[in-house]
């Protein structure tokens, strides 16, 4: 069963919470690339998804698109 049937969630939230799911830990940026999303529609789904208990901070490393220091968020 999957972790989100259980919340209710917007079809971005789903979309961004699948693409963590899918590919494991990433940037937002990563992310933005992968679903050719602006970044800034990305964040806010990704702090929500915190706050829902649904993704976490994995690590801070550097973001291979950006070459800077960024955070990796994966699936609980």
């Amino acid at each position: 069963m999957e972790l989100i049937q259980n919340k209710e969630l917007g079809e971005r939230q789903k979309t961004v919470y699948r693409v963590f799911k899918r590919f494991g830990a990433m940037t937002n940026l990563q992310v933005s690339r992968k679903l050719l999303l602006p970044i800034n529609s990305i964040t806010p789904r990704t702090n929500e998804l915190v706050k829902m208990g649904l993704i976490e901070e994995k690590r801070r490393d550097l973001c291979p698109i950006s070459k800077r220091k960024a955070i990796f968020w994966g699936v609980l």
